[in-house]
């Protein structure tokens, strides 16, 4: 059984303006059995995909051929999203000082240290507004650096770009609106209005970029329009009974964004609305919609159904996108950031800015730079990076679909297809995902096409780390198979069970079971509940031979105590383990967890062993019984599966050294 591993997502998302796509359709209940003879492989699916001879054009098309059957690359994409590839660099101004990082310039801005600031880039120009004991706002010039305006801002108040580098500033108290043209210079667009600051009550509001139209809603959830020309107002009846949380603006239309997935598009200057409902919050950047999840980025479009599809690693997220190009975030190292050219399927670099980060602004400007702020310890940070030169030397490729829902069901379905004929592993998901019948746990299902094929190709990787034959070895002479469900979250219903688990392992039907909570880290969950999986086969093989490893292994615990045998309140029992040791000698286990019992310390070992890549260990491993144990498991798996004698090193015995019985004399000092 593997814990469940909570990922706290802190996504530091700009929100220029939100909507929603079109509700997806659930991916097919699908068995992995094979029902074809021919297959393809994933880089042929992913070729296909990604050639300019898209899928929908090798369809039969009629004279009324659809926008959707014309082929649709990376490059066609995005215009039609209205955002046109950027190729095309700028200069670096004088006044941008290199850093030992290559395309990378740091500015220094005079900005006192501050509680909090928010940023906004208009053209050339960059508004910081900063707050410490008062609001307070400057304008610089991005290409001077000297400073064009301070301003003192509203208690409460909105604040945006305008076109032409200016910015707008909406006192949300009294909805006055000031203009501050390119040089900064200050104008009154609306006077606003007298009286009780409360009375008013604005919750968001918003002006147009060419400065003619304010739309801001109340808390009470009344809606007004103001044309910021001859003043006049238009209240707007928004039709549903909840509460608007942001507003935005996209293609000459407010976007309100509401608290149930539900959106608003309003134009000002035909007084039209459209009304949108998502199944998950999509924001829209500058008219691309990000309706991407944990693991994968999903990029989408109000004109073509078909989307982009990139896999991410399930802690990072998108931070921006602009012109074809993408920065990526990370929730566990929040001082790093991926950027990637989506049109050249190329990833670009990664930029770490250091280890005590705690938040990171990504704003991408028009001419092919990216302006970043950087904030840690107290302390504010710029910087621009020459993105346009940096992405001429980029070298390393990424897999990137352009694709239909239909399209990545019918890849899905061939890869499952593909993994049971090389490794007997038959999948079960999309909404038969969580049909297994097992005491004590029930599961979701867990029916978005894209984040099932995700969790599918996950499952093919890492399958393939592991000897050719050895799963099949694990489950031949006692079982008919090996089912794997891939679910949603999972819940114990009682007894012993955990209240929620990311995996587990059991027995079903004359079937062995391996239940998979796609939204936990499959890449070393998968290997955990291998691990449960190939006990049985060391028990097995302990009989043949009359050399019990089981017994071997909890001979060498620390104290006949080592093992409490039970899951309730597991992370109370530290002693042993790194986090309750101060002396390393005596640490044993790597967590409360491989205490539970020998199966699951055996299972952690090998869940952290897929931790790193490239024959790379993890800190675990630093401790010298931990790595012991580590080299002892890897020779009960040599001793005990016939696909494991190579004399090449098995993908997890990397970095682990020599693999042989003198570990067990080590242990036993």
């Amino acid at each position: 059984m593997k814990k469940l591993i909570s990922i706290a997502l802190l996504l530091a998302m700009i929100f220029s303006t939100f909507t929603a796509c079109r509700g997806e359709e659930p991916a097919d209940e699908q068995s992995s059995k094979p029902e074809a003879e021919s297959q393809q492989t994933e880089s042929e699916e992913s070729s296909k995909l990604e050639n300019s001879e898209d899928i929908s054009s090798a369809e039969e098309s009629s004279e009324d051929e659809s926008e959707d059957n014309v082929p649709l690359n990376a490059e066609g994409f995005f215009e039609l999203c209205g955002q046109p590839y950027i190729n095309v660099g700028t200069e670096m101004p004088e006044c941008f000082s290199p850093t030992d990082k290559a395309h990378l310039y740091s500015l220094s801005l005079p900005l006192p240290d501050v509680e909090g600031m928010s940023t906004h880039i208009s053209g050339d120009n960059l508004l910081i507004n900063y707050w410490d004991e008062e609001d307070k706002g400057v304008i610089y010039s991005l290409k001077t650096l000297e400073v064009l305006a301070e301003i003192d801002m509203p208690y409460w108040f909105s604040v945006g770009a305008t076109d032409d580098s200016g910015f707008w500033v909406v006192d949300k108290s009294t909805a006055s609106v000031k203009l501050y043209d390119k040089d900064g210079k200050e104008s009154t667009a609306y006077e606003g209005r007298e009286g009780d600051p409360q009375s008013m009550a604005i919750s968001t509001a918003y002006v147009s970029p060419d400065g003619r139209f304010m739309f801001y809603c109340t808390e009470d959830n009344d809606a007004t329009v103001i044309d910021l020309e001859d003043g006049s107002e238009k209240k707007i009846e928004l039709g549903v009974d909840m509460g608007v949380w942001n507003i935005g603006y996209s293609n000459n239309c407010f976007v309100l964004s509401f608290f149930d997935d539900h959106f608003l598009l309003y134009n000002p200057y035909n007084d039209s609305a459209e009304s949108y409902v998502s199944d998950n919050v999509c924001t829209v950047n500058d008219g691309v919609l990000d309706c991407s999840d944990m693991g994968f980025l999903l990029l989408c479009s109000f004109k073509d159904e078909r989307k982009m599809f990139m896999e991410l690693e399930k802690s990072e997220y998108m931070q921006g996108i602009y012109g074809g190009y993408l920065a990526v975030g990370n929730s566990y190292n929040t001082g790093t950031v991926k950027f990637y050219d989506l049109v050249q399927g190329k990833h670009i670099s990664t930029i770490n800015f250091g280890d005590e980060i705690y938040g990171i602004g990504i704003f991408f400007r028009d001419n092919g730079t990216v302006f970043i702020t950087v904030s840690s310890n107290g302390s504010n940070e710029f910087y621009v990076y020459d993105m346009i030169s940096a992405a001429k030397n980029a070298d390393e490729d990424i897999n990137i679909l352009i694709c239909t829902d239909e399209d990545i069901e019918r890849i899905t379905a061939e890869t499952a297809e593909e993994i049971y004929k090389s490794t007997s592993v038959e999948l079960i998901y999309g909404s038969k995902g969580n049909d297994f019948i097992v005491s004590d746990y029930v599961a979701q299902p867990k029916t978005n096409p894209y984040a099932v094929y995700t969790a599918v190709n996950t499952v093919k990787n890492t399958l393939a780390l592991f000897p050719e034959g050895m799963i099949k070895e694990a489950w031949e002479g006692g079982y008919n198979g090996l089912l794997m469900y891939l679910c949603g979250t999972i819940y114990g219903t009682g007894g012993d069970s955990l209240g929620e688990a990311g995996a587990f392992v059991s027995a079903e039907g004359g079937y062995l079971v391996m239940v998979m909570d796609i939204t936990e880290d499959l890449a070393t969950n998968i290997p955990h509940e291998l691990s449960h999986v190939f006990d049985r086969r060391i028990e097995d093989a302990s009989i043949e031979n009359a050399l019990d490893w089981l017994w071997q292994w909890e001979n060498i615990a620390p104290a006949e105590d080592a093992y409490t045998f039970m899951y309730a309140d597991y992370e109370s029992n530290m002693r042993y383990t790194i986090y309750g040791e101060d002396n390393p000698d005596r640490v044993w286990f790597i967590d409360g967890y491989s205490r539970v019992a020998p199966t699951e310390d055996r299972a952690r070992i090998m869940e952290y062993l897929f931790i790193r890549k490239n024959g790379e260990l993890d800190e675990v491993f630093e401790y010298e019984n931990i790595k012991n144990k580590a080299i002892l498991y890897s020779y009960i798996l040599r001793e005990c599966f016939p696909s494991c004698n190579t004399d090449a090193p098995l993908y997890w015995e990397k970095g682990l050294g020599t693999i042989d019985e003198s570990v067990l004399e080590r242990l036993s000092k």
